[in-house]
């Protein structure tokens, strides 16, 4: 993306009055930035991300409650994460360079074996008994992604997907990229998970805007455990779980 910027001197400051002249150099130069910004668009297929490791992750969601002069917090353990962490560097097209998971397109119809490889898929692990989810994932069960899925064309097989983005964030010297699947984990207790992800940058000539396809696989953790806090007295209430698990509910006081 490339924003223009005009800049307009006066050459005639010595024929303005003095107190002019004094008010400083500032006074004989106009700035404007002109509209729209301008983007420049990548040229050359990206180079395949480079994934470390893909791991379960979870999010704290904390809650204050008060009733009847009694304050309750409650913070609660959301583990439907993975995060891919990528080596560096990111951004090798340019701003808007992001981590597309790539999505079989046709709902209802079973891709062809030979494009399977570049297609994310989900599973029942099987020491489980709990329901087995949707093998081809559609974007509504995932979160955190940066825009809807696009349409793309998978050049290493010929054929058409969906990219939906996700967009990395630098942390100690480190690329990371958080993929949510509330969905998945909704249906089934501990999936697996078969990310297919590539670098993927949509400000692209056509056939210039997807890397090739890599799938690094993955165990989703789905637990979620809630701690109750009535103050002054503190209450746990035990784990909770979701994807077709028994609850346990355990209190101690």
């Amino acid at each position: 993306m490339v924003t223009y910027s005009l800049t307009a001197l006066s050459r005639f400051q010595t024929y303005f009055h003095t107190e002019e002249a004094e008010a400083g150099p500032d006074a004989f130069v106009v700035r404007r930035q002109l509209e729209p910004v301008v983007s420049i668009l990548n040229s050359a297929r990206p180079a395949a991300p480079v994934v470390l490791s893909v791991r379960p992750a979870f999010l704290w969601k904390d809650t204050k409650e008060n009733t009847g002069g009694t304050t309750t917090l409650r913070r609660k353990r959301v583990a439907s994460y993975l995060r891919v962490e990528l080596a560096r560097p990111w951004y090798q097209t340019g701003a808007g360079e992001c981590l597309g998971v790539i999505l079989w397109d046709r709902t209802g119809v079973q891709p062809l074996p030979e494009i399977r490889s570049h297609l994310t898929q989900v599973g029942r692990d099987p020491i489980w008994q709990t329901p087995e989810p949707e093998r081809w994932p559609t974007e509504l069960i995932f979160s955190g992604a940066i825009g809807a899925a696009r349409p793309i064309r998978l050049i290493d097989s010929g054929s058409t997907a969906l990219a939906l983005p996700f967009q990395p964030w630098f942390h100690e010297n480190g690329w990371y990229a958080d993929v949510g699947l509330p969905g998945v984990v909704a249906t089934s207790y501990c999936p697996f998970a078969k990310l297919a992800v590539a670098r993927y940058q949509p400000e692209s000539i056509e056939g210039c805007d997807l890397s090739p396809v890599i799938t690094p696989a993955a165990l989703s953790g789905v637990q979620s455990v809630s701690i109750v806090s009535h103050l002054p007295l503190v209450t746990a209430t035990g784990m909770t779980t979701t994807g077709g698990w028994p609850a346990v509910d355990q209190q101690n006081t």
